[in-house]
This record gives structure tokens, sequence and C-alpha cells, in this order.
């Protein structure tokens, strides 16, 4: 799966985070990339009815699926912390 991020015309910061982001999905297993990223699209109403057709697609409750996402968000944001870590030494 590739990640399309948008267009970015910020700092060497946001890059930097953007490419750690990247690097960093690519390492989960797929079924917790796919989570991951179906987790957090939409926004407002439109999300909370996705996520509740993730998790019936999943075949697990709400609470489930957010504590599944919550753990796998923590994992992505250890690994973007190491790789900006490892970018500016």
């Amino acid at each position: 799966i590739v990640v399309n991020m948008p267009a970015n015309n910020g700092s060497y910061e946001e890059d930097s985070q953007l490419n750690c982001l990247e690097i960093c999905l690519g390492k989960l297993s797929e079924n917790n990339r796919i989570m991951i990223l179906h987790y957090y699209y939409n926004d407002k109403q439109a999300k909370i009815d996705h996520r509740k057709n993730l998790a019936e697609k999943l075949g697990v409750s709400l609470n489930a699926l957010r504590i599944k996402a919550l753990r796998v968000r923590a994992k992505l944001e250890e690994c973007v912390f190491k790789c900006l870590k490892n970018e500016t030494v």
C-alpha cells in the first residue's frame, strides 16, 4: 500500500515527519496498516460511521477497534520518534 500524503510546501521538519511516517507505516503488518489508515479516514460523523463499518468488517466491537487503533498508533508514534531522532544525528 502506498500512502498518498498531501502536497507539502512545508518545512524540512514536516518533510522529515512525513517521510518517517511513511517508513513506519511500511513496517506495520499489512492488516494493521490497512486498519489504521481506515480508522483515521474521514471527518466528524462520516468518521464515526466509517469506524462502525470497519469494526463490523473486522468482526470486533467498536471499543475493541479503538483499543487496537490506540496500540497501533502508539507503535507508529514510537517508530516515528526513533526515525526522527536518527535523522537528526
